[in-house]
């Protein structure tokens, strides 16, 4: 998955989201509650809590057989465009 991000002042930013999703698949997601019960709010912890991390990386791996596939593009009115890829 890949996020990238593009600013009203024209500067560019791409986030590979790889590592966290092979973290949870290695650790069965302990490691990502652990880090989000640490630098997160309590809100953040609460919903990480509901998650279930084994069906969460099922979901995962069956949208990365998809790869290309857009699932978020949010252009705002300042000119921010937000485009989340497989």
């Amino acid at each position: 998955m890949k996020i990238y991000l593009k600013t009203d002042d024209g500067h560019h930013f791409f986030i590979p989201v790889l590592i966290p999703y092979r973290c949870m698949g290695l650790f069965g997601g302990k490691c990502i509650k652990k880090l989000t019960k640490k630098y997160a709010g309590n809100d953040v912890s609460n919903y990480m809590d509901s998650v279930d991390m084994k069906e969460f990386s099922k979901a995962m791996a069956i949208l990365s057989k998809y790869k290309g596939l857009e699932l978020v593009d949010i252009k705002d009115k300042d000119g921010t465009h937000i485009r989340i890829v497989i």
